[in-house]
């Protein structure tokens, strides 16, 4: 294997890692889009519910119903049912406060989520730079290593060049 296959490894394991900073940044993005909507659904809910306590009759409100009602019906049966179901359409405190725990629950997790992924990308980043760093190192390192390998070659060719010559003459006899 070569020093450049090795580097086109590198460079092709840093884009696969760039598409999954963007799949996380993506998916980051999603996650804000999820807290964006919790925030609408907790601001309807605060709206349905001051808007369903706004509706919520007081006593003063139900004993002028019980006497209005009183006035029209015949006997105590027919408003004891009809004084029941307004109690049972109406949203307790009870209801509402489990409502509101449900969408707080929810938001604790949206965010929990969201805090998560965001350490995970700094662990993502952090790495991407020490590979980044390293990669950095090793193309150092191959360029003196190929500078050295150049001279080698130089030198072996001299070597050879100089063997292939032929000797010369020590004295008159080898001429």
């Amino acid at each position: 294997m070569t020093v450049q296959r090795v580097l086109a490894d590198i460079v092709e394991a840093l884009r696969t890692s760039h598409l999954e900073h963007e799949a996380i940044r993506a998916e980051m993005a999603t996650k804000e889009h999820l807290a964006a909507e919790a925030a609408a659904i907790r601001e309807d809910l605060a709206r349905e519910t001051a808007a369903i306590r706004a509706e919520m009759a007081t006593k003063e409100d139900l004993a002028r119903e019980v006497a209005a009602i009183r006035a029209e019906m015949a006997t105590k049966e027919d408003l004891a049912r009809e004084v029941a179901a307004i109690r049972a359409e109406m949203a307790t405190k009870k209801d509402l406060a489990c409502l509101e725990a449900a969408m707080r629950r929810e938001f604790e997790v949206v965010h929990n989520e969201i805090r998560n992924l965001t350490l995970e990308f700094e662990a993502f980043r952090h790495d991407t730079k020490v590979t980044l760093d390293m990669i950095g190192e090793l193309m150092a390192r191959t360029a003196r290593h190929e500078k050295s390998i150049a001279r080698l070659d130089r030198r072996m060719t001299r070597v050879e060049k100089h063997l292939k010559l032929k000797p010369l003459p020590n004295d008159a006899a080898d001429q």
